[in-house]
């Protein structure tokens, strides 16, 4: 098979080898690019695989609104540095649609066309890139998305949330950005009391109760304890129970 540039480009860009080594593993491989990338692989010779196991704690989230879906995506560089460049971002945003086009949700079996992007990107800048979680949310009737990215994407929030069918729409988008603005700001563990996992409400119960017994208060004083360090953990963690951070009286 006829090795073309453009495969050897393409080679290049996956794998972050030098030319010449990409074109002598394609004529390896007769052309096979998963082999050809194997290949490399083997000789030591793809910057990508040599930089999977480096830490990733840089990065941006990325939220992508389109028709009736959204998702909200976070992927992962070396360096802030990287993480502001214009490939690592185009890379970012390229993965967000594939994603959101094909509903995938699973960072860590991702489709072969995904990957390439990410395995492409870190040929180019040279740094360990990894796509550490993302989750699609899909309309119901009268829902709407808002979004908040803050810090260049230090920090990111998607919110759907269902307004009545008469509701001024531009009121209601702005209403959600400051309900975006509030979570970042907050970042509340859930929306509702109802939605913390009962086992993480039972073990601050432990804790306050073991907080009144050091405190060497009765028992009974203790539930009481209990009861109203509870509250007041939820106040602080639960969405709708927060105090606005716009207007704390609200």
């Amino acid at each position: 098979m006829a090795i073309t540039a453009q495969m050897v480009k393409e080679l290049r860009l996956k794998t972050g080898a030098g030319m010449m080594d990409c074109k002598k593993a394609l004529k390896e491989t007769d052309g096979n690019m998963e082999a050809a990338i194997d290949f490399l692989r083997k000789k030591g010779l793809s910057s990508a695989a040599k930089k999977a196991g480096r830490s990733t704690n840089e990065g941006v989230i990325k939220v992508l609104i389109q028709d009736e879906k959204a998702i909200i995506l976070e992927m992962n560089c070396e360096t802030d540095f990287v993480a502001r460049t214009d490939d690592f971002l185009g890379a970012v945003d390229a993965i967000a649609q594939k994603m959101l086009d094909g509903n995938i949700e699973d960072t860590e079996n991702l489709p072969t066309e995904i990957d390439d992007i990410r395995k492409a990107a870190i040929g180019k800048l040279g740094e360990n890139m990894t796509i550490a979680r993302a989750q699609i949310l899909n309309k119901e009737e009268n829902d709407m998305f808002a979004e908040y990215i803050h810090m260049g994407g230090k920090i990111g929030v998607l919110v759907q949330f269902e307004v009545a069918a008469a509701a001024n729409e531009e009121a209601m988008q702005e209403a959600g950005k400051n309900v975006a603005m509030h979570i970042a700001a907050t970042a509340p563990l859930a929306v509702t009391q109802a939605d913390i996992d009962a086992e993480v409400v039972e073990k601050e119960k432990n804790i306050y109760r073991e907080q009144g017994k050091n405190e060497g208060k009765p028992e009974h004083i203790v539930e009481k304890i209990i009861v109203g360090r509870l509250k007041k953990y939820f106040a602080e963690v639960c969405l709708v129970e927060q105090q606005y951070v716009k207007n704390p009286d609200q």
